[in-house]
């Protein structure tokens, strides 16, 4: 069954999650779960934060099993500086989804196969939080928010090694609700 969005609500009924993020602590400088790449990320107001860092990268430490590399992303992201971009990585970073804030009220989602943008859709109106959800299958990755189209390119994942990040930043980008979980092709209730 190849990606959409009706299958990005939830893949199964149980045991679905390989990795979910619910940070419920106000404040701490250790980031559990994840491996600071670059940058110093940091849990504020139970959200997870990067401040004012160009390319900043934090790794998820949870991987999808070896014998699939096929699952889906999701995360909440917030950025309320024009220019910044916050990045979701997948396949160990060979493919990312990312958001930048284009002005106040809307953003640009592009889908890039290492530095080369593949796909874009030009705005989004945010004036908040954006659900961004990839999704990583045998032939295609997919990202999508859910209210723009969704945006596919041709790939053979490799790997299930997820992150989050930033290209240009120089406010502060929040990462929420952060989960990885299986693919709906690999559950077999």
């Amino acid at each position: 069954m190849p990606c959409s969005f009706a299958a990005f609500k939830w893949c199964c009924p149980t045991g679905c999650i390989y990795y979910a993020n619910a940070v419920n602590v106000a404040s701490t400088t250790t980031v559990t779960g994840f491996t600071e790449t670059a940058g110093d990320w940091d849990i504020n107001t139970n959200r997870l934060r990067i401040v004012a860092t160009a390319d900043a990268k934090i790794t998820c430490d949870t991987l999808a099993p070896a014998s699939s590399p096929k699952y889906i992303v999701s995360v909440s992201i917030l950025q309320a500086t024009v220019g910044d971009i916050a990045r979701v990585y997948v396949d160990d970073s060979a493919f990312f989804a990312e958001l930048e804030r284009i002005s106040n009220g809307e953003v640009r989602l592009r889908l890039c196969d290492g530095a080369t943008y593949k796909s874009m859709y030009g705005s989004i109106s945010s004036d908040g939080y954006i659900r961004l959800i990839m999704c990583v299958e045998a032939t295609k990755i997919h990202v999508g928010t859910g209210g723009a189209p969704m945006l596919t390119v041709p790939a053979t994942p490799a790997s299930s090694i997820v992150a989050l990040g930033t290209g240009a930043c120089t406010g502060t980008v929040y990462f929420e609700d952060f989960s990885a979980a299986k693919h709906a092709d690999d559950d077999a209730t």
